[in-house]
């Protein structure tokens, strides 16, 4: 059984949301830089491999190309939540450290007390420029947004604060969007970045290349591979390798597919293939993660 793979919301839609998260069954994607703000309550959410939990006052950031899916929340439970469309993140001149731990996988958590009540009315304020959806606001709100994550980040780096206004009401869950749409479709190196990163998320699981992916955006393979490694701090052909191994690790977990089966889908071409990049990223077999994981 083939595993549904699409790519939730638009290309450059900035995203927002509030209220108790659902839990899910099935994990889901899109193409940006989630932020995760709790309030009160207790969120989980599930990674391939590993689960976080999240208490009041912290500050998730993860990117949300990997597949991941709320598990458990209490009934108190109020978050807020953004999604930074990743052709806008990339524009940001964030430390290269900071922006490459999130491009390979990992999930940030800053809890900062000293940041609590400023965070709480900070998230407060952008959802309502959400709802408002004033142009010159939401452009605000970017400024806002990236100088909360380089703040992030400078925490990060110098080790301050710990990594890994109450609403009034609890209110039903909410969401916001605003779409930027063809019209800032220009052709910059942002624009190209994020035309790679969708057709390789797409197309991976067919027979693509590096030298596809430059030729889908019209620029030189050399250029290509130096632009994407700049942004992402990996080469083209591991973010496609990373790609096969987080649909794989879905299918895994939430279908019946055979092993064969999965590494022809996800498009490593072979089981011996397969099995040897499996390993080597997550410590375990393909046939070990399905035994051990509880199926979603």
């Amino acid at each position: 059984m083939r595993m549904q793979d699409a790519i939730e919301g638009s290309h450059y839609m900035l995203k927002a949301y509030m209220g108790r998260p659902q839990v899910v069954q099935y994990a889901h994607m899109h193409n940006s830089i989630e932020l995760v703000y709790v309030v009160r309550g207790h969120m989980t959410e599930l990674f391939p491999m590993r689960s976080c939990r999240v208490e009041p006052g912290q500050l998730t950031a993860f990117y949300a190309l990997n597949p991941h899916r709320c598990i458990d929340t209490s009934e108190d439970t109020f978050v807020y939540g953004i999604h930074v469309p990743m052709a806008r993140f990339l524009q940001w001149d964030l430390p290269r450290e900071f922006v490459s731990r999130l491009t390979h996988g990992e999930v940030l958590i800053e809890d900062n007390p000293d940041r609590r009540l400023l965070d709480e009315t900070q998230f407060g304020l952008w959802m309502k420029d959400m709802a408002d959806a004033d142009e010159d606001r939401i452009e605000a709100l970017y400024a806002e947004l990236y100088g909360r994550l380089r703040r992030m980040a400078a925490g990060m780096v110098a080790g301050s604060g710990d990594y890994r206004a109450e609403p009034q009401s609890l209110q039903r869950f909410q969401v916001f969007e605003w779409d930027h749409g063809a019209a800032d479709e220009q052709a910059t190196q942002w624009d190209k970045l994020e035309r790679m990163t969708m057709f390789i998320s797409t197309g991976y699981r067919e027979s693509i290349t590096a030298a596809d992916v430059a030729k889908h955006v019209g620029v030189h393979p050399n250029y290509a591979s130096s632009l994407f490694h700049n942004a992402f701090d990996m080469t083209i052909t591991e973010y496609i390798t990373q790609r096969r191994l987080a649909y794989a690790y879905r299918a895994l977990t939430e279908t019946g597919s055979t092993i064969l089966e999965i590494a022809l889908e996800a498009g490593f071409g072979s089981v011996r293939r397969f099995h040897d990049v499996f390993l080597a990223q997550y410590g375990q077999t393909p046939a070990g993660i399905r035994k051990s994981q509880t199926p979603m």
